[in-house]
């Protein structure tokens, strides 16, 4: 029965559906079919169509904002630490140059288009021969010791300035060798990357600025919260809609047999034999329904007969026991009542003895 009730509800909910998509195919070819005249709920229909139209168009443009805002800010995280990696890289290309050209340098073979570029080599050296704080004391040793260790570590950043220097120059092609075409074959690789990098920095930057413009342009705050109230204001204007197309829909299925003949479009004809099959259906499960409605009756009828039929018996169980008893006390009665007749028969006999003994 439970089932079945579950049943008949799916089927009541199907029926509002199709009484929806009727309302909705009869406003779509309004031109095309004679309805029933019923204008002030067509205007509502269209205007609650419309309402949820226009808020849906707006949802779906603040989502899609947000969404770009979401996408664009994690890939320029991404593409700003790739640049990053890749900077670094180009650093240490840029050393490796530098060494190169160093030892070019030192076998004097560097052309003298690029001898300006080694002037931080040679200030290096000198201080390395010369350190500030040479002494002869322990003290003034282990001072010149560190300076000296500082300034090896500053040589990689030496020779990538001289790396740089080099680049910069426009007269690279006056070094040769495999090492160095090497090396300027990977910083050539490595500046095409970061310039791609950076021309993906300006697209997405961009596309963040047409983004936030857009959602000014709507008044709506840039945050989930917002995007959320505009999904349930959709919702509820969409629920409108689909209200007023049930209602619209039901309307027109209650003349249904005036209106619809051959001349009806297809999609309307359709419909309405989905409508007309899903509310014999209805019918058929509500006749059903009413039936084990009466199979339940009978069923409570006759386990209440049961019961009362148990009662019976235990009556007349009680009955046969009772009249056992009403036996028993009739006896006792009539006993007691011979007793009674007893003590009058010998109440009587003193009463007499008792008058003889006065007369005497």
């Amino acid at each position: 029965m439970e089932v079945l009730h579950k049943e008949t509800e799916q089927e009541q909910r199907e029926l509002v559906r199709l009484y929806k998509k009727l309302g909705q195919e009869a406003i779509a070819v309004a031109g095309d079919a004679r309805f029933p005249e019923n204008e002030a709920l067509v205007r509502q229909v269209r205007a609650a169509r419309y309402a949820y139209n226009s808020a849906s168009e707006r949802l779906a443009s603040l989502k899609d904002a947000w969404n770009e805002i979401n996408e664009s800010g994690s890939t320029i995280r991404k593409v700003r630490t790739r640049i990053q990696d890749i900077e670094t890289q180009r650093i240490k290309l840029l050393s490796v140059l530098g060494a190169v050209t160093t030892e070019i340098f030192d076998s004097g073979n560097l052309p003298d288009e690029l001898d300006y570029c080694m002037e931080a080599i040679r200030q290096y050296r000198r201080r390395q021969k010369n350190p500030a704080g040479s002494g002869t004391d322990f003290f003034s040793r282990l001072v010149c010791s560190w300076k000296r260790g500082s300034m090896s570590r500053r040589l990689e950043g030496i020779y990538a300035k001289v790396g740089r220097l080099i680049v910069e120059s426009g007269a690279s092609r006056l070094l040769s060798g495999p090492r160095v075409e090497a090396i300027f074959l990977e910083l050539d690789n490595i500046d095409r990357m970061k310039t791609s990098l950076e021309a993906e920095l300006c697209r997405r930057s961009e596309k963040i600025s047409n983004a936030r413009t857009s959602i000014e342009t709507q008044r709506a705050g840039v945050n989930n919260l917002k995007v959320r109230e505009f999904e349930i204001e959709c919702a509820r204007l969409d629920d409108v809609a689909c209200r007023k197309e049930e209602e619209y829909g039901a309307f027109l299925n209650e003349s249904m047999n005036q209106w619809l003949n051959q001349g009806c479009p297809e999609k309307i004809i359709s419909c309405c034999d989905e409508i007309m099959k899903q509310k014999k259906r209805i019918y058929l499960k509500q006749i059903q329904s009413r039936l084990l409605s009466f199979d339940k009756a009978i069923e409570i009828c006759e386990g209440r007969i049961a019961q009362f039929r148990d009662r019976i018996d235990y009556l007349d169980n009680q009955m046969g026991a009772l009249e056992l008893q009403k036996k028993d006390m009739i006896g006792k009665i009539a006993s007691e009542q011979q007793n009674i007749d007893s003590c009058k028969v010998q109440q009587s006999a003193i009463r007499s003895l008792a008058e003889e003994t006065k007369d005497v």
